[in-house]
């Protein structure tokens, strides 16, 4: 085995940590992807539902304003009532006074219904709140949970890239560039077993000088994937 593959080999074990973790914690935060999504719902029915009260409201206060309007009319009409011109004017008067009576108290049921259904609403806006609020502190419990596992492997991996500074220092700095922009492409191994005379990165044969080459100790490359090959020889059984 070559000797820079031998270094290399106690980096990649490293590699393949860190790898493993910044991976992990790239993912991490989508894990709460479905509870974000649950508390934007939440927070939109909340919403929803504090509209539609506010909408309510402004119609129960525009009928009421509609039955202070039919009161003032009729309080006209009766003062006209009192003083009528003709039996003809009289009875318009009266028409009106019984039209505007009806209508403001169609308004007045109007009002009523209005107000019935604000308290409807009410009582499933305090079901909304309630929920909402159990979805945030679900939401903000788990969210603290994965910051802390975050945390947790940024801190590891310092570690090991403190670590990873210490074992490269030996290796050849040609071999080491060499295994870094291998490692770059293929983003998980960067050396490769070579068995039964196939690639265990690509699976592909390697070819015959190849061979030769690695039972020399030579540093090779697969002509497919151009990982650094490693195959291991066998010491010859002693009689």
């Amino acid at each position: 085995m070559h000797d820079s593959i031998s270094k290399l080999l106690r980096v990649q074990d490293l590699d393949s940590q860190i790898l493993f973790m910044r991976e992990a914690i790239r993912v991490r935060p989508s894990e709460l992807d479905d509870d974000r999504q649950k508390l934007s719902r939440a927070e939109g029915a909340v919403t929803a539902m504090t509209g539609k009260i506010k909408e309510r409201r402004i119609a129960a206060d525009q009928r009421e304003l509609d039955v202070k309007k039919f009161d003032e009319e009729i309080t006209k009409f009766r003062i006209a009532l009192n003083q009528p011109k003709s039996n003809a004017e009289y009875s318009v008067f009266r028409d009106s006074i019984e039209r505007q009576t009806e209508e403001q108290g169609k308004a007045e049921e109007e009002v009523l219904e209005i107000l019935a259904e604000i308290d409807v609403l009410q009582d499933q806006l305090r079901e909304s709140e309630s929920h909402e609020a159990a979805v945030k502190k679900s939401f903000d419990r788990k969210s603290t949970e994965i910051s802390e596992l975050i945390k947790g492997l940024e801190e590891q991996v310092n570690t090991l890239e403190e670590d990873r500074r210490g074992r490269v220092a030996g290796v050849d700095p040609e071999h080491l560039r060499l295994y870094e922009r291998v490692l770059e492409r293929h983003r998980n191994h960067a050396i490769a077993p070579v068995e039964d005379g196939v690639c265990r990165g690509c699976n592909m044969r390697v070819t015959p000088q190849n061979i030769n080459r690695l039972m020399l100790s030579d540093l090779v490359q697969c002509t497919q994937c151009t990982r650094l090959s490693l195959i291991h020889i066998s010491e010859p059984t002693r009689r």
